[in-house]
């Protein structure tokens, strides 16, 4: 039986590496399914589906990131048999970073990589205009206007917008509710990755981030707007299979 939370895994015959994958605010785990076409065999891409959407849209959403985390903590307890790594974009970088401390809250192996991208580093205070106590109508009003995560073929129907909103809206709680709180770095290597064109999270917004392990840090551009994971997925697959070469040449998935 499928579990609900990876719908897409990639079943792969000698996997040594699992990769889990967090989409961005109002995202679905089906964004990373032509992943596992794209990175190697020896790793298995295991795409996070959030309850309330796509396979699981009658669940209820989250509205806390760290009630989300805790509750992600015991999900993949399970899974974490052999190496692992997550790759999280926007409010799935957030909750990648959160994930890695409560598994090290809870005793359980580290990540053996962190890739996260377009997401400022979470200690830096976040000045964006807060929107989830707006009405439904000024919220879904801004979203259309202000939001380029949203595809032009669901803005144009009001009733992909009625499925769509709600999701958006619990995301952004959970991004505007989120309170950093000071830990000890990361014991894993850590890759933070931006788009040239996203003049939301410069360059100031990801360097800081290299405070967060105690290992190799990378800090990355490539072309593209805030979802370039979306738009040009390509550019940054080449960026973690380079890095997917590092672990095997180091031998960090032994």
């Amino acid at each position: 039986m499928t579990n609900p939370w990876f719908p897409y895994r990639a079943a792969r015959q000698n996997p040594q590496l699992k990769l889990f994958c967090f989409a961005f605010a109002g995202g679905a785990a089906s964004l990373f399914r032509t992943w596992p076409l794209k990175l190697p065999d020896w790793v298995e891409v295991v795409a996070v589906q959030l309850p309330g959407r796509e396979s699981r849209l009658r669940e209820p959403l989250y509205t806390d990131l760290m009630s989300l985390v805790n509750d992600l903590g015991q999900v993949l307890a399970p899974e974490l048999n052999q190496p692992f790594a997550f790759f999280g974009h926007s409010l799935g970088a957030m909750i990648s970073f959160e994930l890695a401390r409560e598994l090290r809250r809870l005793q359980v192996a580290q990540p053996s990589w962190l890739w996260l991208s377009a997401r400022r580093a979470p200690q830096l205070l976040d000045t964006s205009p807060r929107i989830a106590h707006l009405s439904k109508q000024a919220f879904t009003e801004h979203m259309i206007q202000h939001y380029q995560g949203i595809p032009p073929e669901v803005a144009r129907e009001p009733e992909l917008m009625n499925l769509f909103v709600p999701i958006m809206h619990a995301d952004i709680q959970m991004v505007e509710t989120y309170a950093y709180a000071d830990q000890p770095a990361l014991d894993c290597p850590l890759t933070v990755i931006g788009g040239i064109d996203d003049p939301t999270m410069t360059m100031a917004h990801l360097s800081p981030w290299r405070q967060q392990t105690s290992k190799r840090f990378n800090l990355r551009q490539v072309p593209g707007d805030h979802f370039f994971v979306r738009n040009q997925p390509d550019l940054l697959l080449q960026i973690i299979n380079e890095e997917l070469n590092l672990l095997t040449t180091f031998n960090q998935l032994e």
